[in-house]
């Protein structure tokens, strides 16, 4: 036989544990996205709950939009250095510490 088929190739999801993270990690970045998309009908409550001006908001954003940016390279090149449990430990505990 060859060494090929005896070689059995793990699922993605080899664990429940995995699945799970995976699953609570996902929902959240969706959840983000999903309140950015909203913004637009939840803009009156939000300047309200938040006594900010339309101009305001939009700086708030733009702070936010150049963030993510910055730490979409940040992580990018961190990815390819460092172990996954290690990046996925830090950047929730930024996560945390941010939010």
């Amino acid at each position: 036989m060859n060494d090929s088929s005896e070689l059995m190739e793990e699922p993605v999801f080899a664990s429940r544990r995995i699945l799970l993270n995976f699953v609570l990690i996902t929902m959240c970045s969706q959840f983000t996205f999903a309140l950015l998309a909203m913004k637009g009908v939840l803009l009156p409550q939000i300047l309200e709950l938040w006594d900010v001006s339309k101009t305001q908001f939009g700086l708030l954003l733009s702070v936010y939009g150049l963030a993510s940016n910055v730490m979409y390279v940040a992580l990018s090149w961190a990815q390819d250095r460092y172990a996954p449990r290690q990046l996925i430990s830090i950047t929730m505990i930024i996560g945390g510490i941010t939010t």
